[in-house]
C-alpha cells in the first residue's frame, strides 16, 4: 500500500461514518469541535441540514487555533469566515487526474482551487493560501467534506 493511501486510511479511522449531513459530520468528528461550535453559534447548521449538495472544507481546530482574535469576531465576521470553507455543488477529488484542477466558488464569494499531484490534493485560495487536504471525499447525506488544516481567510 503506497504511503499516501495508508495515511489516508488512518485518518478516515479519526472521523465518523456517514453522518446525517455535513454538519453533523462535524459535530461528531473530535478534531473539528471549534468549526461545529461555530457553525452552531452562527446558525449555519441549521442551513447545513438542507437537502445540498455541498462540500465543505472542514478546518481542523488546530487550524482555529491558529487564528488569533477569534474571539473577537462578531457573529457577521464568522458567518464570513465559515462561509468561505462552504460550497453550494459537490467538490470530489476522486474526479480529478494528476495535474488537473478545478475552481470551487465558496457561499462566502472565496475562490478556490483544487488540484492533484501525485496522490495528493492541494487546496489554495486566491488570497495565496496553500495547503494539502488531509481527508479528501468523505461523503455525507448531503454533500462532501474535506479536511483541511488552514482556514480558509475571506477575500479582501
Amino acid at each position: 500500500m503506497r504511503p499516501f493511501r495508508l495515511a489516508a486510511a488512518m485518518i478516515l479511522f479519526a472521523f465518523p461514518a456517514v453522518a446525517e449531513n455535513v454538519y453533523d459530520f462535524a459535530a461528531h468528528s473530535a478534531q473539528h469541535r471549534t468549526f461545529a461550535a461555530t457553525m452552531h453559534a452562527t446558525g449555519i447548521d441549521r442551513a447545513l441540514g438542507n437537502r445540498g449538495p455541498y462540500t465543505i472544507f472542514a478546518p481542523t481546530d488546530a487550524a482555529f487555533s491558529r487564528l488569533s482574535g477569534l474571539g473577537q469576531l462578531d457573529r457577521e465576521e464568522l458567518v464570513e469566515l465559515l462561509t468561505c470553507h462552504m460550497a453550494p455543488t459537490q467538490a470530489l477529488a476522486a474526479t480529478l487526474q494528476p495535474g488537473q484542477s478545478r475552481i470551487v466558488r465558496t457561499v462566502g464569494g472565496c475562490t478556490l482551487t483544487m488540484q492533484r499531484v501525485g496522490d495528493e490534493v492541494l487546496l489554495r485560495s486566491s488570497g495565496g493560501q496553500s495547503q494539502r487536504i488531509a481527508a479528501a471525499d468523505l461523503r455525507q447525506s448531503n454533500g462532501v467534506v474535506h479536511v483541511i488544516d488552514m482556514l480558509i481567510l475571506p477575500e479582501s
